[in-house]
């Protein structure tokens, strides 16, 4: 989500961290307009912080000012053992609360959309608009798992039908080579991905963010990303159909990672939300392509 030529995206920024009331560590970074509208932005699954800097030049634009925080066990957030996906939205508030905000926008990239979704359900008082991108949907139903592209539909589904090997598969293998060579895994992934996602992915600044967001999720080792990968796989503790805050979502019609399948019905579930189906776009061009409108819907 950038301007793909602007100087310097790739390069990483700091980790803040916000001590939480239990002890634990969150870390998190800003970009845009530092004293803008706040907005909570939450990375895909694996992904750090470091996702949202393909935000910036239009966040700044619009006067926004993202907020992108790492989840429990990723980039310098302590891992979290027995977490769950509602534990989320009081993380959230908690960090807002350190920064002296009351009221903010949510939005949640891929596998960061349940999570906005679990503040839309927990927070709705305190939230100005809730955004979902390519969205993943429930996984606990029949067939849900089957419909997914070859990575995603293999991990999940070990995580929910052979668990300790998947985890062993995700924390010994996978996740050591997400970590250190980001970019030739991208490169396999392409090749598989509609042309709308291989062109976006052609770009080198994209894949500067990219790589180097998948690098620092996973710097303190792969339990975060494999305990995301298990909460996501199975009963959210919430059902979308019990969400009536107003829910932005966008899903592309060529997404070969998250089915569109899963975004319609996710649409159709909740009672106030409304969904924009790019036919055109996939899991990666969608949400870099049409950034400018995402935030806008989001300013809140």
């Amino acid at each position: 989500m950038v301007n793909p030529d602007e100087p310097g995206i790739g390069a990483g920024a700091p980790a803040n961290l916000v001590t939480l009331s239990d002890g634990r560590i969150l870390s998190y970074a800003q970009y845009g307009d530092g004293g803008g509208a706040p907005l909570f932005y939450f990375h895909g699954l694996p992904g750090s912080r470091l996702e949202a800097q393909l935000t910036r030049s239009s966040a700044a634009a619009l006067g926004l000012r993202v907020i992108a925080l790492d989840r429990p066990g990723f980039g310098y957030s302590d891992f979290s053992p027995r977490r769950t996906l509602l534990d989320w939205p009081a993380d959230v508030a908690q960090v807002a609360n350190s920064l002296g905000i009351e009221r903010f926008s949510v939005l949640g990239v891929s596998g960061g959309g349940p999570y906005a979704l679990a503040c839309a359900y927990r927070l709705a008082d305190r939230l100005r608009a809730v955004g979902v991108v390519c969205g993943l949907g429930p996984l606990d139903g029949p067939g849900a798992v089957e419909s997914m592209a070859w990575f995603p539909r293999v991990t999940f589904g070990m995580a929910r039908r052979a668990p300790v090997a998947g985890k062993l598969t995700l924390v010994n293998f996978v996740g050591p080579l997400l970590a250190t060579s980001p970019r030739r895994f991208l490169s396999m992934l392409r090749k598989r991905l509609p042309v709308p996602d291989r062109a976006v992915l052609s770009r080198r600044r994209v894949i500067n963010v990219l790589c180097a967001s998948l690098a620092e999720g996973l710097r303190a080792g792969s339990r975060g990303a494999w305990y995301d990968v298990h909460l996501l796989s199975h009963a959210w503790g919430f059902d979308v159909r019990a969400i009536d805050f107003p829910v932005q979502l966008w899903h592309g019609g060529r997404d070969a990672v998250v089915p569109v399948a899963m975004g319609h019905r996710q649409a159709q579930a909740m009672v106030n939300c409304c969904g924009r189906f790019l036919p055109n776009d996939g899991h990666y061009s969608l949400p870099i392509n049409h950034v400018r409108e995402i935030l806008t819907q989001l300013i809140g």
